[in-house]
């Protein structure tokens, strides 16, 4: 009986030629092989198809090196003592400016994204320009709300650090 190997296409990036990858050893095909099931796309419940987009528009995986940067910052300048409410007040700052940033930087290349990126979820329209604007605005109120909890000192720079989201983002970046 011949071996036979499950593979899958990955893209190689920008390119468009595909290559196969293994998914799993060799396995045995016993009988014939229904090439119909492979081609039934995958099934996924509607909050899927909402919260996917959006985890990707806000690069949630990419939040946790904010966060790494944030404690590190902590650690350094208050030592190993127990991190308490502030640390925990800077951390939900960071992730939602991080998050913010995304999304802006996204709206912002809408148009440039739609020729090289059709693929993201805003030229797509997986999520809806005033969706993202949304998004945007909510995760700006949430770290605004969580820096008045801060010390007074502290406001100042949590405004700086949104201002130069804004800036840069808008008017500084090269579109």
């Amino acid at each position: 009986e011949p071996r036979r190997l499950r593979t899958r296409y990955a893209s190689a990036g920008r390119f468009s030629h595909r290559r196969p990858l293994d998914l799993a050893p060799a396995t045995r095909c016993r009988g014939p092989v229904n090439r119909s099931a492979r081609s039934v796309p995958l099934q996924r419940s509607r909050s899927d198809a909402v919260r996917l987009p959006l985890g990707r528009l806000l690069r949630l995986p990419l939040v946790f090196t904010s966060l790494s940067n944030i404690s590190c910052a902590y650690i350094l300048a208050r030592g190993w003592s127990f991190p308490g409410f502030t640390l925990i007040l800077l951390l939900g700052i960071s992730a939602c400016l991080y998050s913010a940033g995304m999304v802006l930087n996204d709206i912002a290349d809408r148009k440039r994204d739609a020729n090289l990126f059709p693929h993201r979820p805003l030229p797509s329209g997986r999520v809806t320009l005033a969706e993202a604007m949304t998004l945007f605005l909510l995760l700006c109120g949430i770290a605004l709300i969580l820096g008045f909890f801060l010390e007074v000192q502290r406001w100042p720079f949590l405004l700086l650090t949104l201002g130069s989201i804004l800036v840069y983002d808008l008017f500084l970046k090269k579109n």
